[in-house]
């Protein structure tokens, strides 16, 4: 197994990283290779019901501590993947789950405290369900899940985790943190707008597909 390079049309995708393209997907490591890289990754899945813990029980220090971990490994485990030529099938999988899973997790907690609308959680929510039913079709379709990470939707991903710490952040303060209408405003408009973006993306890639 070890000896076995994957040659499959994936992109790695990173929240606060880059992509992967096709062509270096053909030289991904071993798929199920425990490098520095994927050791990081599988961190911050295990870190992320941790911070969780820490927030529901209002242990608001330390689910600071850990979401500001969790976002610079996010960004040194890439880095490590790329420049070291590690980057591996279980790596493309791990990452960005555990993207996902940190950002769901933080904005169901937070309105499960009441700090976000529910609303927003809804639309958060719903978004990554499109984007990975979108994944599916591409993968019964055309035999890939390769859609590269869009400019709109890295903005999204931004202000998702912006909203997330602005919350955490003034929380800790105990103060109302100011400006919240019109960065929820930006971050649901985001949000939706790059769902219907990748949806768009994923239809006409699959009309493509002979």
């Amino acid at each position: 197994m070890d000896n076995l390079k994957v040659n499959i049309p994936l992109e790695r995708t990173s929240a606060l990283g880059g992509a992967v393209s096709q062509e270096a997907a053909s030289t991904l490591t071993p798929a199920l290779s425990w490098n520095i890289a994927n050791q990081i990754t599988i961190l911050r899945v295990l870190l992320a019901p941790v911070y969780i813990i820490m927030l529901l029980y209002g242990f608001i220090v330390p689910a600071l501590v850990i979401f500001f971990a969790l976002g610079a490994s996010d960004a040194v485990d890439g880095f490590v993947a790329r420049r070291t030529g590690q980057v591996t099938f279980l790596g493309t999988i791990l990452d960005p789950l555990a993207d996902k899973l940190i950002l769901i997790a933080s904005f169901l907690s937070l309105s499960f405290l009441g700090l976000i609308p529910a609303w927003l959680t809804i639309v958060v929510v719903s978004r990554d369900i499109l984007i990975v039913t979108g994944s599916l079709v591409l993968k019964v379709f055309s035999g890939s899940v390769a859609v590269t990470p869009s400019l709109l939707g890295k903005w999204t991903t931004g202000l998702q985790l912006l909203t997330v710490f602005w919350v955490l952040w003034f929380n800790f303060l105990e103060t109302r943190p100011p400006l919240m209408a019109p960065l929820l405003g930006l971050t649901v408009a985001a949000t939706l707008a790059s769902g219907l973006h990748y949806v768009y993306r994923v239809m006409r890639r699959s009309a493509d597909t002979p």
